[in-house]
Order: C-alpha cells, then sequence, then structure tokens
C-alpha cells in the first residue's frame, strides 16, 4: 500500500483529491508512503530481532547475521527519511515517531554486537521487541483509521501516542517481571558459587528459564 502510494498517491486513494487536507499529494506522499514504509521495516526488524534474540540464547553471536544487521540498518535509514520528509513538510509526527526507529535499530545492534550480554538479556530484547513491533503495527492501522473516521484529528498527537503509551506499559511490566526472575536468578548462582560449585558463563540462560 505504501509503495502504490508513493506511485500514484489519488490512484490509491482517490477520495483523498477533493479533501480539504489530504488534496496536498506531498503529505499524503509522506504520511501514507514514506511513513507507511517506515514502519511495515520498523514491524519486520522489531519482529525479526525479538525471535532471533529468544532463539539465540545460547548462540549469541548468530545475532549479527547479515539479515537481522541488515533489517537494523534499513530501519535507520528509513527513520532518517522519514524525518527529513517531516521536516520539508513541517509535521512533527513524522519527525516524532522517526525517533522510535532510531532508537529501535541503535539499540538491537548495540545489543547484537555485545560481546557478553547479562543473565536474561536475551529476554528483556524478546519482550521489547515484539511488543515494539506490535506498536508500530498499531500505529500504522490507526494512520489510516482517523483519516476516515475523524480525519479532522488525524494529526491529533494524544490519538497518535495512544498506542506507543499502552505499548511501554506492557514493555515496563514485563521488564520488571524479567528483573525479579534475574534477582531470584543471581541470587541462586551466589548460593551456588558460597557451595564452591561454581556459577555459569556470563549470558548463559538457567534451568527453567526459557
Amino acid at each position: 500500500m505504501s509503495s502504490l502510494t508513493l506511485l500514484s498517491p489519488y490512484g490509491t486513494h482517490p477520495d483523498f483529491a477533493a479533501h480539504p487536507i489530504w488534496r496536498d499529494e506531498a503529505l499524503t506522499r509522506g504520511l501514507f508512503g514514506w511513513m507507511m514504509q517506515y514502519l511495515a521495516v520498523l514491524t519486520l526488524s522489531l519482529v525479526w530481532h525479538g525471535w532471533g534474540a529468544a532463539r539465540n540464547k545460547t548462540a549469541h553471536v548468530r545475532d549479527r547475521n547479515l539479515l537481522n544487521v541488515g533489517l537494523q540498518l534499513l530501519v535507520i535509514v528509513c527513520a532518517l527519511n522519514v524525518a527529513w520528509h517531516g521536516w520539508t513538510l513541517r509535521q512533527p509526527t513524522m519527525l516524532g515517531i522517526s525517533v522510535v526507529g532510531l532508537a529501535s535499530g541503535g539499540t538491537n545492534l548495540w545489543y547484537a554486537f555485545t560481546p557478553a550480554p547479562k543473565l536474561f538479556s536475551y529476554m528483556y530484547e524478546h519482550a521489547k521487541a515484539l511488543v515494539g513491533a506490535a506498536i508500530s503495527a498499531y500505529t500504522a492501522f490507526l494512520a489510516f483509521g482517523l483519516v476516515r473516521a475523524m480525519p479532522d484529528h488525524a494529526f491529533n498527537p494524544v490519538l497518535w501516542a495512544m498506542p506507543c503509551t499502552i505499548g511501554l506499559a506492557i514493555i515496563i511490566w514485563h521488564q520488571v517481571r524479567i528483573a525479579r526472575l534475574r534477582g531470584r536468578a543471581l541470587a541462586a548462582q551466589r548460593a551456588t558459587v558460597s557451595r564452591g560449585a561454581g556459577a555459569p558463563a556470563p549470558g548463559s540462560p538457567l534451568p527453567g528459564a526459557s
């Protein structure tokens, strides 16, 4: 849909041609073309990263595979492109949402190239990435819904912030649960070490932590 919008904005959205806001072809291309394309890439990159973080929990080096690294770099490029178009169109919504992609791509690459992640780091990444993918997908659906249901409020920042606010609350909830699990695991490690049995290698999951 985003590619079709870039090629033919009013061929893809014929009802926009006479709309007082969306008859601006550059705005239609920016929001429903470039920004939707960026959100699609962001969603895909987060799903792949989240799945890979859990799959590669005992072989972290595999997170540096070409596809994962390429997707994160592509997200950063798409985010910069959306920021540029947001700046030229004077749309703070596009500028704000581009920051999410820059942060996502940057932190995912940082995790992938961390030599020895801390205990249960893969669980943090898994939860963050998959909930983040849901935020991205729901934001895209919200954009298409708002412009038809409430076109005069299509750029209302409160409405645009709803998926991110709800998603962040879910991410924080999961991170608190994982932090408690990590605390119990570290306490068990210290107890094991104190008995002279040794501790597992950094970043490796404990039995029952999968």
